[in-house]
């Protein structure tokens, strides 16, 4: 079958917006960890992701409640226990990152039904502008069936596999959205499915992702710029073994994403 002068342009446009779109998540996507004492180069107890943004009014890190929580129940039970996030030096997707110990952090605001957290910390206003994504509070969902998002979230096995060459490994994702709801938006892949592919289009296995909730999910607008549209709550998939009832963090079923429009300028959470 011959390719078309057509077929070669779109290839190319939508390789260049995808290295585009991935650059604009890393930017402004951040692993969250934890654990006690020493650099989470050479150990991470647990991890979720989050994202920095800046409203009118403030900037406002925001993860998943469950993630916050499961931060503070490690902080009471373990003295010395220390917060950390990545910085990028650069928005390459192999650009090195650097650890950032969180100051004092404290949450703002905290809905569990949601599973949105928004957290300060000491020092938040001193980091680089650009690592903000400025957030306009929208009063409805932006997100609807049928809508292009991206988003990028680190996985803690990823992450682990990546300590020990000093790698920062995150998955990148591109999908449709299949349904929407008040509160939360799903991408739906078919469990049991290979449905993945690695930087040269081959395509990949399903894999553990358990550490992507808290990823900010941005939405391709009309003029093939990205807009937040909601976090990352919720990974649940039979995984590869025949549709067991049994569910697992894997990637390669349902992604729950609750709506970003609940957070508002001054990083509250009002009761929907």
């Amino acid at each position: 079958m011959m390719f078309r002068h057509k077929d070669s342009v779109d290839l190319a446009t939508r390789i260049v917006l995808e290295g585009r779109w991935e650059s604009f998540a890393r930017r402004h996507t951040c692993l969250l960890c934890w654990n006690v004492g020493q650099s989470p180069v050479n150990r991470i107890e647990n991890n979720g992701t989050c994202c920095l943004v800046r409203t009118r009014t403030r900037r406002i890190l925001i993860t998943c409640a469950h993630v916050w929580n499961a931060f503070e129940d490690f902080q009471n039970t373990h003295a010395g226990a220390q917060l950390w996030i990545s910085l990028g030096v650069d928005d390459l997707s192999l650009g090195p990152s650097f650890p950032l110990a969180l100051r004092n952090p404290k949450v703002i605001a905290k809905d569990d039904s949601l599973d949105l957290a928004t957290v300060t910390f000491d020092g938040i206003d001193s980091l680089e502008a650009q690592r903000f994504y400025y957030f306009k509070p929208r009063p409805e969902p932006t997100a609807r069936k049928g809508d292009i998002i991206h988003y990028i979230g680190y996985a803690g096995d990823a992450v682990r596999e990546g300590n020990p060459s000093l790698t920062l490994n995150y998955c990148y994702s591109s999908h449709t959205i299949h349904d929407s709801s008040r509160t939360r938006f799903i991408l739906h892949s078919k469990p049991g499915t290979i449905h993945h592919k690695d930087q040269n289009g081959n395509p990949m296995m399903a894999f553990r992702a358990g550490g992507e909730s808290g990823a900010p999910v941005f939405k391709v607008q009309t003029n093939f710029e990205l807009e937040l549209a909601g976090i990352v709550s919720q990974l649940c998939s039979s995984g590869l073994e025949g549709g067991k009832s049994t569910t697992y963090e894997m990637s390669d079923g349902d992604v729950l994403i609750t709506h970003a429009c609940f957070i508002k300028d001054d990083g509250s959470i009002p009761v929907p």
